[in-house]
């Protein structure tokens, strides 16, 4: 399944936010970065994003005095380190420079994501979604998606009332209508929650 982050607002060409940088990682200028989608391949070496401060505006336009409200980097390297990630950025040359970025977005315009496949989602569609059984009883409605170092998972608030978190693999999520913006979830996993 294919997944990423979603920022809540949109415009002209919304962004879609892959990682949130950390503290500087060493001397060099790697930084440490929280990945919402540890699959995704829009952060592999030679991918170009875009990185914008936390609080700055949520389309893919310009900021108040005209010019972009963003920089264009590539990356040069990715790591594993525990449960989140290191990246190399070009032009990111130092610790100083690394940590100037500490709190900043990593995203990419919508247009510029992969086509889905056949059982593929974006995480960011996936909020209001509604999410019925096998035999097609309304369980309740996704109202966030939650990503923990090994599985992302959905969070749903059951028409009976309170909440489930079901976890995104396969097996427990039967099928996804992008169309109809429902999941089909195995009658198991909603026992075990």
């Amino acid at each position: 399944m294919v997944s990423e982050r979603r920022d809540d607002r949109t415009a002209r060409d919304e962004r879609i936010v892959l990682a949130t940088l950390g503290r500087a990682h060493g001397i060099r200028g790697a930084i440490r970065a929280r990945v919402f989608n540890v699959e995704t391949t829009l952060l592999e070496p030679g991918c170009v994003v875009r990185i914008s401060p936390p609080d700055g505006p949520k389309d893919a336009g310009d900021d108040a005095s005209g010019g972009p409200d963003y920089v264009e980097c590539s990356i040069v390297k990715r790591t594993r380190a525990g449960d989140g990630w290191v990246l190399e950025l070009a032009g990111v040359e130092d610790r100083s420079a690394a940590e100037e970025l500490t709190g900043a977005l990593v995203w990419v315009p919508r247009s510029e994501l992969p086509a889905l496949e056949e059982g593929e989602f974006y995480l960011a569609d996936v909020e209001g979604y509604s999410v019925v059984d096998g035999s097609g009883t309304l369980v309740g409605r996704v109202t966030k998606v939650e990503t923990y170092p090994t599985v992302n998972v959905l969070v749903i608030a059951r028409e009976a009332g309170g909440s489930i978190e079901v976890p995104i693999v396969d097996g427990l999520v039967v099928s996804v209508d992008n169309d109809g913006r429902r999941f089909v979830i195995d009658a198991e996993a909603l026992s075990e929650s």
